[in-house]
């Protein structure tokens, strides 16, 4: 923290492995930094959208992948592109 602003200063975070368990690292690492009072709410709800938008782009890929093999195969529905765009919902 620094004396003279009373502000927080930023904390530069290490190198973030691009998986699941080093989206899931970079949430732990955020709270504690919130805990230990060197983050703040602003920051860690940025960091949790970032994280929210991260897992669902993964998810529609996934979806996207699952409903293309579906369409490919003989007597697959035509139903699945619309499963895409609701992100799995049903119709």
């Amino acid at each position: 923290m620094s004396k003279d602003k009373g502000k927080l200063e930023p904390q530069c975070p290490p190198v973030i492995i691009r998986t699941s368990e080093g989206l899931r690292d970079a949430l732990f690492d955020e709270l504690d930094l919130l805990r230990q009072d060197k983050s703040n709410s602003h920051r860690a709800m940025a960091v949790a959208k970032l994280a929210t938008q991260i897992i669902n782009s993964v998810r529609l890929e996934i979806e996207y992948m699952l409903a293309s093999r579906k369409d490919h195969t003989p007597g697959g529905d035509n139903m699945t592109k619309r499963r895409i765009i609701t992100l799995g919902k049903q119709p």
